[in-house]
């Protein structure tokens, strides 16, 4: 949790509305239960990890197969 959590962006305490519950949700359950976080798995070489991490400061990763990705200038002066 000191690794993952202290430098997520989605563990937000100062807003319960829209922290994080992961954390939360592993200390409440035991790992074979099914309300455990799927988000929290071992990589391939054991370590362990979050999968819905997001770096602190880190932009949101964008879909490369959105129009927004592309420059369009050029389109709208052919028009």
């Amino acid at each position: 949790m000191a690794e993952w959590c202290a430098n997520c962006d989605l563990a937000n305490f100062d807003d319960p509305e829209h922290c994080c519950a992961i954390n939360l949700r592993a200390m409440m359950h035991r790992i074979t239960d099914p309300e455990y976080p799927a988000e929290w798995q071992y990589s391939n070489g054991g370590v362990p990890q979050c999968s819905a991490f997001v770096r602190d400061g880190a932009p949101e990763p964008r879909c490369d197969r959105t129009l927004d990705m592309f420059d369009m200038s050029d389109a709208e002066e052919e028009e």
